[in-house]
Parts: structure tokens; sequence; C-alpha cells
């Protein structure tokens, strides 16, 4: 597509944000309260911006008047959009985007509105603001201040190098069209602005974002991290240099709730992603597919043993303390200060959920003629900010390996857990020999081999030490749920996961909730867990048997699926992982049998079904397939893990 088509937004009246349901609240001079924000000084400096508040203007545009429209009724959903302007320096300071969809999601189990304003993004009401507040003004400055979105805040991590808060102001600077600055684009806050700019040219002028500089400053004795963006013209290697294509999230939610639904059209500004456009990552071969299958059944036959006979398969059965990780330069960081209630918008809507539809169902695998009386009752899942914790260990002192002293790798483990949901989200695994394949500056080098690692450097290791310590030492009763949100790496992991939805759903999607499930016994369930967190997984319950509650956990199933908007790089769709852990019985033994017979995913398997697009109900094919197959796969038991799984969980999006 030329720029020169490029579709521009439908909404530059002013009236039209109260026609939706926006009620302004706007305050000038001395009640602009910019203190609020604690910036150092030295930021306005800098940028040449008067910091007196007689330049200044605070508009807070707050969904929240019941509008009808053509006979439908738009009820408030409380989203706000808190900008500050300084129109004579051109200048944007904002720090609250919570968006319609977003509180829709937040308040999905209270006051959840039926129908949504078609005027809802944050583009659309920042360019409505700055055009009303300081039309004819060019717009050179924009700053983000106190990111809290997980996902801005890893990639800020990454590029950076700094595991904690960027550098403090004047931080460091990403011009475009480094790959950095690229990366630091495909966050949602940043599409937003993105497309401020793109889809309002006839008003503010062909302009763009030069450079992005993370910076952080000390607020209340705490680091806040923050976004500062620097638009100007585009300059015609601007133009050529925009072909850079990436995968955009639809910024106008926050960024507690950014659905990935956008992308830059690979030639000049960023378009509207049309449905269907995303795709699985690249397949992986049959050949890689059976070797990762007869990996993983190694693992799934291990989770079976005792821990005498996992020792003899060369395990490593011995307990690591926390003392022991800190020993090899491991830090666990203090989450004190971590806000844990705004960290958790980005899951509720994905895990409330899990609550079920009966929380007496019985999730236990199906076993003919078992008494109600000793079915497993599953809580729903709360997810609050007194069940919630964040487990963070960074590697990031020096340690003594090899007859040496080493560098820190600056390996990261993160994990959201819930205890009383016996819930455990895998937020980061960067381990340190992956960390050591790039230098400071990005660029590939060989990883240190083995013997110059931490001696404890597995995401098993360090998550289960936590744990143990956490627990006094005693034993420690394990997940009963595994998620990892929006995988993008490894690729031969990709590809794998590729490989098992496209052999077993005949799909190039990843499937919506309730997605595609794997049970214990199946082909591609035994692929699973040979990728690498996989196996990591595994592990955990099998090295740690002797400190378990019980030794005889299980993987029951693994489910892949795709939420609202996880599109990475290139337009590809970043599925989430979910694992369900449960005790073995005779029924798990048996089931496997029976769905390792049933044969239905493996290398050739001809399982029917339509190709979902992102963003629209999934294909039932787990349920389709029981009841499809039931006359040509007689072994096949109805109501197999993965039925009840999915079926339990079913309705979650």
């Amino acid at each position: 597509m030329n720029a020169r088509t490029r579709a521009q937004s439908q909404y530059t009246n002013w009236n039209d944000l109260a026609s939706w349901g926006w009620k302004e609240v706007r305050k000038t001079g001395s009640n602009v309260d910019l203190d609020k924000f604690e910036l150092p000084l030295k930021v306005f400096h800098d940028l040449k911006v008067d910091p007196s508040e007689k330049e200044w203007k605070h508009v807070s545009l707050t969904h929240s008047i019941p509008v009808t429209k053509a006979g439908k009724q738009y009820d408030p959903t409380e989203a706000d959009y808190d900008t500050y302007i300084n129109a004579k320096d051109g200048m944007i300071l904002t720090s609250s985007i919570f968006s319609p969809d977003g509180m829709n999601v937040l308040y999905a189990e209270e006051d959840r509105a039926e129908n949504l304003p078609e005027l809802k993004h944050w583009s659309d009401v920042l360019f409505l603001v700055w055009d009303r507040y300081a039309k004819g003004h060019q717009l050179r400055h924009i700053v983000v201040v106190d990111v809290q979105n997980p996902r801005t805040k890893q990639r800020v991590e990454a590029v950076t190098g700094k595991k904690t808060a960027p550098p403090l102001w004047p931080g460091v600077d990403f011009s475009l069209p480094t790959d950095k600055a690229k990366a630091l684009l495909d966050t949602p806050v940043a599409k937003g602005i993105a497309f401020l700019l793109s889809q309002h040219k006839q008003q503010l002028g062909v302009r763009t974002v030069k450079l992005i500089r993370p910076f952080s400053y000390i607020r209340r004795e705490a680091a806040i991290r923050n976004l500062y963006f620097q638009v100007g013209p585009v300059s015609s290697s601007s133009r050529r240099t925009a072909r850079s294509a990436f995968a955009s999230a639809d910024h106008h939610h926050s960024e507690a709730f950014s659905h990935n639904l956008d992308v830059h059209n690979g030639t000049s500004f960023l378009e509207r992603r049309v449905p269907g456009q995303a795709t699985m990552h690249a397949c992986a071969t049959v050949a890689q597919a059976q070797a990762a299958a007869a990996l993983g059944r190694r693992y799934a036959d291990l989770m079976l043993t005792s821990d005498e006979e996992a020792e003899q398969d060369q395990m490593d059965m011995d307990t690591i303390a926390a003392d022991q990780l800190r020993e090899t330069g491991w830090v666990k960081e203090d989450s004190s200060r971590f806000n844990m209630n705004q960290h958790l918008q980005s899951y509720r809507a994905l895990l409330n959920g899990l609550a079920g539809a009966d929380d007496d169902f019985n999730i236990r695998n199906h076993v003919v003629g078992q008494p109600r009386e000793q079915r497993e009752v599953v809580p729903p899942i709360s997810l609050t900010t007194a069940s919630a914790e964040r487990l963070r260990w960074r590697q990031n002192q020096p340690y003594m390996a090899g007859g040496r002293r080493m560098l820190p790798t600056g390996a990261v483990y993160t994990n959201l857990l819930s205890e009383t949901d016996r819930l455990l989200v895998i937020e980061q695994a960067y381990d340190p020999k992956s960390m050591t394949e790039v230098d400071d500056n990005g660029r590939a080098q060989p990883a240190r081999p083995d013997f110059l690692l931490p001696k404890f450097r597995s995401w098993a290791d360090i998550t289960m030490a936590d744990l143990f310590e956490r627990a006094g030492r005693r034993k420690v009763t394990p997940p009963r749920w595994f998620l990892l949100p929006g995988v993008s790496e490894p690729t031969r992991d990709m590809e794998l996961i590729s490989y098992c939805v496209q052999t077993y759903a005949q799909s190039t999607h990843i499937p919506a909730w309730p997605g595609v499930t794997f049970a214990y016994g199946t082909f591609c369930y035994n692929v699973m867990l040979g990728t690498h967190m996989g196996q990591e997984i595994a592990s955990f319950l099998i090295k740690n048997k002797h400190n378990l509650a019980w030794s005889d956990w299980a993987l029951l199933s693994v489910t892949i699926f795709l939420a609202p908007g996880n599109i990475g790089n290139g337009g590809i769709e970043q599925p989430h992982v979910l694992c369900y852990n449960q005790r073995v019985n005779e029924g798990v033994i048996i089931n496997r049998i029976i769905n390792s017979n049933a044969g239905l995913d493996r290398p050739g398997a001809r399982i029917l079904g339509p190709t979902p697009v992102p963003g629209t109900p999934s294909q039932a094919a787990v349920h389709q397939i029981v009841n499809q197959y039931r006359e040509q796969f007689p072994a096949l038991d109805p109501l197999e893990v993965w039925d009840i799984v999915c079926g339990w969980l079913d309705g979650l999006f």
C-alpha cells in the first residue's frame, strides 16, 4: 500500500467525544499538578520545555456517560485517558492509558459493557485533545511516565541490557531505524503514538518517531520507568527505512490490555491489520518432531518413576538451597515495592476462566465408577494482590567456575506465583547459556561452555530452590497450572508448536481459546515435553520428587491457544502454553495407553477442521473429534483428559 492511500482516522471533531460518552475535566494554570509526577527539572530543561504550570493544560477524559446510537445502548466503561499538554513547546505528558477494551476485560466478572464505543482508541482521543488545545503547534515530545506493562518492561530490559530500571535521565537513546529502536516501537504505547502520527497526517503533517529514550528517576525511593519519544518530520531517508516490518499491537488498549491486531505494512506506515494476516511460525519437519517426541517421551516416563529410578537415569536429585544459588552469583530481587495490582491486570482476563463453569467439575482423568466424593473440587482462580507474588532471580554477580572468576551472565528467571490458586506463570526464563550467546552490543558470539557457567542454572533448579526456601525447607505442593504466556522463542520450540497445531488441528493459525490440547500419551504431548520449557517443567517435577508433597506428580496435558492480539515480529502468532499437573493414579496410566494407541495426532494423521482466524471464535477441535471419531476409534475414551480440561475451561474467551 502506498502512503498516499493510507486510511486516516474518521475522528477529527471534538464533539465526537461527547457523542460517544466521554466526559472532559480540564485544569489550567496553577491547578495543573505537574509535581505529582516528580519528574526531575533536568528533563524539561534538556528538552527546552517550560516546566512552569502556566504553560500547561491537564485534560482528563473518562468514558462515564451512557449514550444510545441507532437504537443501541453504550454503557460507561470508566476508561480513562489522562493528558498533560504544553502547546508552546510541543510536549505531551501522560501516565494513565486505560481503554474501554481494557476496562471491559478488567471488570469482565462485574460491570462488563455489552457494547463498546466506536471512538475508543487512545490515538484518536489523544489527537482530539491536541487538536483542540494545541492546534497549529508542532508536536515534538511525548513522555509516558511509570510504565507498568510487563511486555514493555521486558522489552526495555532487553534493549538496554539493564535487568532492573533503565539508567537515570537522560537514559539511553535508540534512534530509528536501528533494530533496538524498532523493538521498542513494537510495544503497546509506542504503537499508539505511531497511529497518532500515521492516521492524522492531514492535521499534524507527515511526522514520525525519530528516537525512543527509556529512562528512570527516583520517586519515593523507588525507580520509575519511563519512555520518551522524540517526534519530527519524515525525511526521504526515514520513508525508506520505514520499510522494516514489525508486528504491532492494538495500541489503543492500555498497556495492561494490549491486543496485537495491527501491523506495520512493510512499505511506509502503520495500517490496520486485516484479520487473517497473522500466521503461525514456520513448522518443524516430521523428523524434528519425532526427535522431540522421543526426548519428551523419556521425560513422560520419568514422571512415573520413583526418585531412585530417576536418579539412575542420570537425573540430579540433590536438594538445592537458596544459599547455594547466592554462592553462584544469583540474587533474589526485592519485589515488595512491585505494583502487583496493575501487573495482574494483564493476566486476570486470561486466567479468570480457569474458575470453570462448574467449580465442582471432576477434572481428574475419567475413571469409570469413581465415587463423586473422591473427585477433586477445584476452586476458582482469583489472582488478587494478596494471593499472588512475583519471584525474580538474577544471575548478576561474579561467580567461580572452572577455576576462574567469571563475570555475571545476566540470566533472569521471573515467576508469578499464586499459592492459593496453585498457579505459576513463567514470565521470564533467560538462562545463563543463552544470555552469553550475545555480546553487550547485541551481536552473536559463541556461548560459554558448560564448565564456565554457574553450577546452578536451570529454571527448574532456581524455581524449586526458591519455593523450598519459602516453604521453610518443608515439602512443597507443586502448582496445578504452569502458564507460559506469549511464547516467541526459541525458534525450535516455535516450530514444534506450529507442527503440532498444523498436524492435529489442520490449521495455519494458533486457535483461540480453548485452543488445542494434547493429553498424556499422545504424540504431540511428547513433542511439547521435548521443547526447552517442556523439559524444564517436567524436570521440576522429576528432580524434586523427594521435596514435593507426594512424589507421583505428572503433567497430564499441554494446551496451546492464542489470546486476542498475541502477535509478534513479522506477524507471527505468539501462543500461550498451559500445562496441567496432577497426581498420578491408575486412570492416568490407563488413559496414557489409550491416548497413545488412538494415534490421532501422529505424523500423517488427518484431523480435518476449519482454519480459525485470530480474533474469531475458535474451532472446537477437541470436542468435535471426540464425537466425530468415536466410532472410527472405539478405544478413544470421550472423557479423556483433553476433553475434560478444555470443557472445564471452555468460555475463557
